[in-house]
């Protein structure tokens, strides 16, 4: 789906844009492309995770699944620390071993971001590990839900002009 995203208070800031509004409501992964992105077959993926989600080792290996016959050159699974949610390391070390006792992670790097926003995080790690594609899980909330905890998988879509994938949690 291409994409301007939030140009304005009034196109996309105040009443959200039609791709936050089809993230919202696909059953299927949404592939988001801002005007300049070139296509090209994506060889450098990030996928950034929350590590104390649930469904973070079923989003994960769908999202493996879903990319491993595209034949990408590297594959960057990606914790962002920020203020706010700060995760130690220890937690991290728990987390990762506990995934890949899961989901199979042959030859996918991992690494851990600092930063003030995960936005932000994402931003410098999509351009320090210099990857074509961010991957990325969505809750899909609607209503209240999203009001109060809103969704960095939009927010990416909207204020940040990498192509973006993104996948439907399933919900409990």
């Amino acid at each position: 789906m291409g994409t301007r995203g939030a140009t304005s208070l009034w196109h996309g800031g105040l009443f959200g844009t039609n791709t936050a509004r089809l993230l919202r409501h696909s059953p299927l992964p949404v592939l988001a492309i801002h005007p300049g992105n070139t296509y090209q077959p994506y060889q450098k993926v990030l996928l950034p995770v929350d590590i104390f989600d649930e469904q973070t080792p079923h989003w994960v290996q769908q999202a493996l699944a879903f990319l491993r016959p595209w034949n990408p050159s590297q594959i960057t699974l990606l914790v962002v620390n920020t203020p706010y949610v700060f995760y130690d390391t220890p937690s991290i070390e728990k987390f990762l071993q506990q995934l890949k006792s899961q989901v199979p992670l042959e030859g996918v790097l991992l690494r851990v971001y600092n930063d003030i926003s995960v936005e932000e995080g994402l931003r410098q790690a999509m351009e320090s590990e210099k990857a074509d594609l961010l991957v990325m899980g969505t809750h899909a909330r609607k209503g209240l839900a999203q009001f109060l905890f809103g969704s960095i998988t939009e927010n990416v879509a909207q204020y940040l002009a990498y192509p973006l994938l993104a996948f439907p949690l399933q919900s409990k």
